[in-house]
């Protein structure tokens, strides 16, 4: 199997050597990243797939709690990882559409002072110094 370091896994990912540590610390990366008789961190492939995954999730809006979470069910029965997936990704939708209301909420108060600039005005008067 093919071994890389810490800076050819950064490259080949597009990922940070600094978040490749913090991933490590985490307790993210599986399986347990082995070192060299020099004490360097080696990887493999399979580094590369775990990587890309963490990469995936985070684009998913998947914090690296969340993501712990998930590998302690994995660890334990990874049948058990899908569903607790697919629940937290339903979660997130759930957030993103608040977010997208709150956002339309705040364009329109917005919107409304552009008809009428005099208010805007009028409203920040009692603010001079």
């Amino acid at each position: 199997m093919e071994c890389f370091t810490i800076g050819q896994l950064a490259q080949q990912t597009g990922v940070s050597r600094k978040a490749i540590r913090l991933y490590e610390e985490k307790g993210l990366i599986l399986p347990s990243i082995k070192r060299s008789e020099g004490n360097y961190r080696v990887y493999n492939q399979e580094h590369v797939f775990c990587i890309n995954g963490i990469k995936q999730l985070r684009s998913l809006g998947v914090s690296l709690e969340e993501m712990k979470d998930l590998i302690v069910i994995f660890e334990k029965n990874t049948v058990d990882v899908e569903p607790h997936l697919q629940h937290l990704l339903k979660e997130k939708l759930i957030e993103i559409d608040e977010h997208i209301k709150d956002l339309q909420k705040l364009r329109q108060h917005v919107a409304s002072f552009l008809d009428t600039p005099n208010e805007v005005f009028n409203h920040m008067e009692g603010v001079r110094h």
